[in-house]
């Protein structure tokens, strides 16, 4: 039971944390990038600090295209002028594709500098009223009351 309350309770933590990383990004978007970028650069930092990850899932542009309800080429046209801006990377795959076909690619917005904190999953701790594997010691020395 508790582990089904901690779970939802650090799901929700998750989810706060992603929209509190949204909003600052957002800010961030109206300021620094202009109006036509902006939608894409929006959707990519959804895709990854609104998760707490730094980076989005590595997908095929055309399959971002999809998802975002723009056309591959679009997509990759944006993409890039947002690259030269230095307001996102690319991040190739290490890995040979055989059978040849469109490459994955995942992607990493700026992060926006003097908007605020953002959040991130392996930044984040154990909330402190989870309760330790190991017993107190008040609980151990009192043995009298068990039964075996």
């Amino acid at each position: 039971m508790s582990t089904t309350n901690n779970n939802t309770s650090q799901n929700e933590f998750e989810a706060t944390k992603g929209w509190h990383n949204i909003g600052i990004c957002k800010q961030f978007a109206r300021d620094n990038i202009p109006f036509r970028l902006r939608t894409l650069y929006l959707e990519l930092v959804e895709d990854s600090f609104g998760f707490c990850r730094r980076t989005t899932m590595k997908k095929t542009q055309a399959k971002f295209g999809k998802e975002y309800g723009i056309s591959d080429r679009t997509f990759r046209d944006q993409a890039k002028e947002l690259e030269s801006l230095g307001l996102l990377k690319r991040i190739e795959s290490n890995k040979f594709i055989e059978g040849g076909g469109s490459e994955a690619y995942a992607y990493a917005p700026a992060y926006p500098k003097g908007y605020g904190k953002l959040f991130f999953k392996d930044e984040q701790k154990e909330s402190s009223n989870t309760k330790s594997k190991v017993p107190d010691k008040e609980e151990v020395t009192s043995y009298k009351d068990m039964y075996f």
